[in-house]
């Protein structure tokens, strides 16, 4: 950050949750660029035979709509973790329950009341603020439900179309299906976020 850059990481070919996982935890913590080892969607046995349906592949038809967007966002501001009970996440010393960031401060404007997530705030460079949130879970899609902040709404990059949309409180919440591994990317409006 000091020296105004930005990182990239190379990623193991696993399976689609294990990828997308290490990928969407990855853009949470500022990550611009991912790279795979490049022969997974080529058959092992017939080198000149591609595999359309290879995971890498899978992910980035997926994704594609998405990475435009991430590359506008910058470095995060701030990385917020809930506590996860996700196996196999190295911890951070200082707090066993926050594997990577902080917890969210109690007078943070958006709160996670149901499932484990990681988010990084990020900005606009209009000031926008915007979050990305990943799935704490490898493998378990998780019912998230967020309070927000009376005057602040959230949309949510909708990857099929590559449009925004404006998600809804229900019962004061604001509810989303998060698959096991996967991220979105939210947009604030009617408000700022604090700057920590």
């Amino acid at each position: 950050e000091e020296r105004g850059m930005y990182f990239g990481r190379w990623l193991r070919n696993h399976d689609y949750c294990r990828s997308t996982w290490t990928m969407n935890t990855g853009i949470a913590a500022g990550m611009k660029t991912a790279v795979w080892f490049i022969c997974g969607p080529w058959h092992p046995h017939n080198p000149g035979a591609f595999n359309t349906n290879d995971v890498l592949c899978v992910i980035g038809r997926d994704y594609q709509k998405l990475w435009p967007e991430i590359g506008k966002i910058g470095r995060p501001v701030k990385i917020f973790s809930t506590p996860s009970t996700a196996r196999n996440i190295k911890r951070t010393p200082s707090d066993p329950d926050i594997p990577i960031g902080v917890a969210i401060p109690a007078d943070f404007p958006i709160q996670v009341k149901n499932g484990e997530v990681l988010f990084g705030h990020f900005r606009y460079p209009d000031g926008t603020d915007a979050l990305y949130m990943a799935n704490h879970q490898f493998f378990a899609p998780q019912d998230i439900a967020l309070e927000v902040k009376k005057g602040l709404t959230l949309e949510m990059f909708d990857r099929q179309t590559g449009e925004w949309k404006n998600l809804e409180p229900a019962e004061g919440l604001i509810k989303l299906r998060m698959l096991g591994a996967s991220g979105e990317l939210l947009r604030v409006t009617g408000g700022k976020l604090p700057t920590p």
